[in-house]
């Protein structure tokens, strides 16, 4: 299932694509559509959504709303000190300059981060698309498309907090332009005009659709203005109104204020559909009553600057995109404030023409994310235009002068590569605070907002050149190169990207947290906790997609080339280490480098390592776990005797002892002995353990031989199987800390791994090289068996190698003519027994009309690469 989140400043909203025709929006527990972003805390639970707005009067100081708002941005932001003097709830400077939340509940008071509050809302609301359609694979969730570096880092946490894995963060407008074509099918070309305000930004981008692509060809913004604004400008108008005529300042009630601001918030709404709408509140202040009416007149002239506003980020939009008004051939309203009969009315003004109609305001662009999540997919049906984005600021760089030169402009077509050439003199000195020295470097901006430096070991004394990459996804790359120079003599160049985010340790801290309240909620509903359950049990949604491969590698690539130089394998198969070996579990370790604590010096002995925080669960002495970053622990096995790692057995290498030994190779046996089975549990796989919020049914089923190496083997599966698709691999999908005998039944069709191939559309056969007419993958019994079963449940097979070679595609096929079963071999014995035996019962032993089938199969896939790469040729 393919899931699109709209994660709004004052609402959000949930769509879902399951295999159908239609995008379906996903109602939460009340039955409504659209989920408010209140997030409230009282007698030691927590309450999410409506649940919180219900309860926002009378738990006021308690009841955090407009939290997005925050994210990203310092406590001297402009943005933060307004929004502050208009809230009821209580916001405070915290210890690294950010804006904090400070909630009182039961006489206590505590602290919580602007990316707690929202993970907790963005866990609820993928909470409530498991609940009603199932797992989702694909989750595509929306931004502003004026978010800048920092915001996008603290949206980033919060979807890690909050263990959403999140495929696409797609702009608020671009996932609005792709719901408006698909509802569409749009025969012709067309310029829309997408204008996303909703309560706390305005995004407006020009979109180009024509011949499958959706362009974005301008776009204007500003990510504090929205609805909020009319609030608050109601807000204040009352405030003043209530001070002129009782002479109390009603700010300093909060409980007043919050009621204020429900009441002003319910006016602006109903002046949407009515032409005047009452502020009531009885004993508003010191017993005092207040009462206000309001005409759609009186709110639209209190508004008219604000109303103003939206043509200028209109005109600056269409300017930036050098089209004409009356080249706009559709105005697509987006967000609840385009409600407002005067936004409509100034923009069909403008335009000529009235704002389109035929979808949601305040679903369309989760419907959009929808759409995308399942393009991502693969499994949409019918076509669907390709978002080709536009960079939605620009990239600076600061001179010496202080002079600021854009090397790559807002609107740029991405992805997009530039270059420029600078002199000496153009680099800064800065003193670098915490090092205390001062070095030569050059900033760089994202509009106003401090990007990174590119930092030099030295000054340049020669013309320089700065290449800038950015991709699709607005991501930047930097180099810097030195033509003319030798690379041993000219100055070494870094690109320091600026601090944001929260800290490793503030991350898991924080996801644990969130994780612990999503087990309790979990266990509150038994319509998840079914559905999990059924998950656990069904092996077809054991899987991980090519991207958590790819990542996978890329995190244990350089320890694993350590592990693997460092051991070898002497006559006897034993494991000799040089030096310190790599932790794992079982690991007797000291615990060393911790800023003032009272753990430095303490031994323990290692239990759990959490793969998404990087901490090993470290058991003490005393009894206690402390969780402890592996940078801060030494493994204390030194010597020549033999010491258990987990499963491994290695000797530690002294001088003078002489073995004869063979390098280990970074094979899929290495990488279950030293990662997979410390990170694992006993019953658990790493697939499910790694995805067991949002499980993913697996599309391709891998078999192959444990031998090959490794990072080949993950370079052969990303080059066959798109980055999004989920795969079944038997070393993710099975505890490895559990006997793999005990999972074969009497029966090994209805075994994990056979029900697994079963529920897949493909499997994937990888083959290693072919060495004297013989390949070790069609020699081994579970592989050839896995055939079989594919063959007699009507799977289709496709073979991949380490290449392409017409050569080895040649050699390949005629070693398949090989390939028998009763010839082949398992790493145990047992195994192979009982796959012969399996082949006797229900096959009745025809092992002749077995190979050939399976022969058959892997040459008609083999002939077919021939053909095509013949034709390349």
């Amino acid at each position: 299932m393919a899931i699109g989140i709209d994660f709004g400043t004052s609402r959000s909203c949930v769509a879902a694509w399951t295999g159908g025709e239609e995008i379906t929006i996903l109602p939460n527990e009340y039955g409504k559509r659209t989920t408010p972003s209140f997030v409230g805390y009282a007698q030691k639970e927590w309450f999410l959504g409506n649940a919180a707005r219900i309860m926002s009067i009378r738990n006021y100081e308690s009841t955090v709303f407009h939290s997005r708002q925050l994210l990203g941005r310092c406590w001297d932001d402009p943005v933060v000190q307004r929004a502050v003097k208009m809230w009821p709830f209580k916001v405070a400077k915290g210890e690294r300059d950010q804006p904090t939340f400070e909630v009182s509940a039961q006489g206590e008071s505590m602290a919580f981060l602007p990316e707690h509050v929202s993970a907790f809302l963005l866990a609820k609301l993928h909470l409530a698309g498991l609940r009603s359609a199932g797992e989702a694979s694909f989750v595509v969730m929306t931004v502003p498309a004026a978010f800048n570096h920092l915001q996008h880092r603290a949206i980033e946490d919060v979807a890690s907090i909050a263990g959403v894995q999140v495929r696409q963060f797609l702009p608020a407008p671009s996932a609005a332009a792709l719901a408006y074509a698909l509802h569409e099918n749009l025969p012709e070309e067309q310029h829309v005009l997408v204008i996303d305000l909703g309560a706390g930004s305005i995004d407006v981008a020009l979109v180009h659709i024509s011949k499958g692509f959706l362009d974005i060809l301008g776009s204007a913004g500003n990510d504090h203005f929205g609805g909020n604004e009319l609030d608050n400008c109601l807000v204040g108008c009352c405030l003043d109104e209530f001070h002129h005529l009782h002479g109390k300042d009603a700010s300093r009630d909060l409980q007043a204020m919050a009621r204020l601001r429900l009441q002003c918030e319910q006016a602006k709404c109903k002046l949407s559909i009515t032409e005047e709408a009452y502020i009531e509140l009885d004993a508003f202040v010191d017993g005092l009553d207040y009462c206000k009416k309001l005409t759609r007149a009186d709110f639209e002239k209190l508004a008219a600057e604000w109303f103003h506003k939206i043509l200028e980020v209109v005109a600056s939009c269409l300017e930036d995109a050098g089209v004409a008004r009356d080249a706009v051939d559709a105005v697509l309203p987006v967000g609840g404030a385009t409600r407002i009969p005067k936004v409509r009315e100034i923009l069909a003004d403008y335009f000529g023409k009235q704002p389109y109609s035929g979808l949601d305001p305040d679903e369309v662009v989760a419907r959009g994310a929808a759409a995308q999540a399942a393009i991502l997919s693969g499994t949409f049906r019918g076509g669907s235009p390709a978002i080709r984005p536009s960079l939605p600021w620009n990239l600076l760089l600061e001179k010496h002068t202080s002079e600021r030169r854009v090397v790559i402009a807002r609107n740029t077509r991405l992805p997009v590569q530039s270059c420029c050439t600078l002199e000496p003199s153009d680099v800064s000195w800065h003193r670098h605070s915490e090092a205390g020295t001062t070095r030569s470097c050059l900033w760089l901006y994202q509009d106003s907002v401090f990007f990174g430096a590119v930092v030099f070991d030295r000054t340049p004394t020669k013309a320089f050149e700065l290449h800038f990459g950015c991709d699709m996804h607005c991501r930047i790359t930097i180099t810097v190169g030195f033509p003319g120079e030798d690379p041993d003599s000219s100055p070494e160049a870094r690109f320091e990207r600026a601090r944001s985010g929260l800290s490793a340790a503030e991350l898991a801290e924080l996801t644990r947290k969130v994780s612990l309240w999503k087990k309790e909620y979990l266990q509150q509903d038994p319509v998840i906790m079914n559905r999990l359950r059924d998950v656990q049990d069904d092996p077809t949604y054991w899987a991980i997609v090519v991207g958590q491969l790819k990542s996978f590698y890329q995190d244990i690539k350089h320890d694993l080339d350590d592990y693997c130089q460092s051991h070898h394998r002497d006559e006897e198969k034993t494991h000799i280490c040089h030096g310190y070996p790599k932790i794992s579990a079982g690991s007797d370790v000291t615990i060393q480098g911790l800023a003032s604590s009272k753990l430095n010096g303490q031994s323990g002995l290692c239990e759990q390592w959490d793969y998404g925080s990087r901490f090993w669960s470290v058991r003490l002495p005393s009894g206690r776990v402390a969780n402890i970053n592996a940078a801060n622990l030494k493994c204390k096995c030194m010597g020549s005797t033999l010491v258990g790692h987990g499963r491994m057995r290695h000797r530690c290498w002294q001088e003078g002892d002489q073995h004869i030994a063979q390098p280990l190779r970074a094979n899929m046996h290495t990488v279950v002995d030293v990662f997979i089975r410390a990170f694992t549990s006993g019953t658990q796989g790493f697939a499910l353990m790694l995805n067991w919020r949002s499980p993913m049914k697996a599309c391709v089923f891998i078999s192959h031989s444990w031998n090959e190496d490794f990072g080949q083997f993950v370079a052969v599966v990303r080059s066959s199987v798109p980055g999004h698709v989920p795969v079944w691999i038997c070393s993710f999908a099975l505890p490895q800390n559990a006997p793999i005998g005990s999972m074969l039944k009497q029966d090994i069709q209805s075994s994990p791994f056979a029900r697994a191939l079963c529920g897949t559309r493909m499997v994937l056969l990888i083959v290693d090289d072919v060495r004297d007419g013989r390949v070790e993958t069609l020699s081994r019994a579970w592989c050839v068996f896995e055939c079989h079963l594919a063959v007699k449940k009507q799977v289709p097979i496709r073979v991949r190698g380490p290449n392409m070679s017409l050569n080895f595609y040649e050699n390949l096929l005629q070693a398949v003519k090989e390939l028998d079963l009763r010839t082949c071999s398992a790493s145990d014995e047992n195994d192979l027994r009982r796959i012969l035996e399996e082949v006797e019962r229900c096959d009745k032993g025809h092992f002749d009309a077995i190979n050939k089938n399976v022969k058959d199969a892997i040459s008609w896939t083999i002939h077919e690469i021939l053909l095509i790469i013949r034709a390349n040729k």
